[in-house]
């Protein structure tokens, strides 16, 4: 009876340890859940911020140029599969090189930010004029390992630009045409006192000499 009696105390034993192991268990799962939902609940808070930014945003990496993350206004190109920065905005098989110079490498060089004008191409081939910034990331030691990308479209202000230089130029091709006019008819006008005042001088000669011829007769 004693050995029964020790069993089933141990069996009580154990099973209230197993039901704690449970309990913990449980416990465990429902703060896993928890982290989840947080992490999910962070990570539709992040896409819906990237997404609000209403100008292409872009991060590449610096050292195949690829790019790993854009956003919903990233779709003026076409970032539907994996690609090359270069590829995306160029249309090109290699990095930007000589006065259209890559930031990417600006960036790798200087490890500061860099902002310059670039032509880009939408999916369409149409050509967009941008402001672009770059800035770097790095990694615990120092290295750059990636780059933000933004951009605003410039093009409607580059045409208006050239608008307005392409008027400023016709105006000073019309002043320099209507000057040349003037200083032609002045010229002109000149000319015509000179011989008007030489036809009057030499009527005055005429008559000079005259005057004498008639007193004489």
């Amino acid at each position: 009876m004693k050995d029964e009696g020790e069993t089933k105390e141990q069996l009580v034993n154990e099973l209230v340890e197993l039901r704690q192991r449970i309990t913990d268990l449980e416990a465990l799962e429902t703060e896993r859940k928890q982290a989840e939902e947080e992490i999910q609940k962070q990570k539709k808070f992040l896409e819906a911020t990237f997404n609000s930014v209403t100008h292409p945003f872009y991060v590449i990496d610096v050292n195949d140029y690829s790019i790993i993350l854009a956003n919903q206004a990233a779709r003026v190109y076409d970032v539907t599969k994996p690609t090359k920065c270069y590829t995306l905005t160029h249309k090109r098989d290699k990095p930007c090189t000589g006065e259209h110079f890559c930031p990417l490498e600006e960036v790798k060089k200087t490890k500061k930010p860099v902002k310059t004008e670039h032509i880009h191409y939408d999916k369409y081939g149409n050509v967009r004029y941008v402001d672009l910034h770059g800035y770097p990331i790095f990694d615990d030691k120092g290295n750059v390992t990636k780059m933000i990308e933004y951009t605003f479209d410039i093009t409607e202000r580059k045409k208006m630009e050239k608008a307005l230089q392409k008027a400023h130029d016709e105006l000073e091709e019309r002043v320099e045409e209507r000057t040349a006019e003037l200083i032609a008819a002045q010229e002109q006008i000149i000319r015509s006192e000179r011989l008007a005042a030489t036809g009057q001088l030499a009527a005055s000669i005429a008559h000079e000499i005259n005057s004498p011829l008639q007193a004489i007769t």
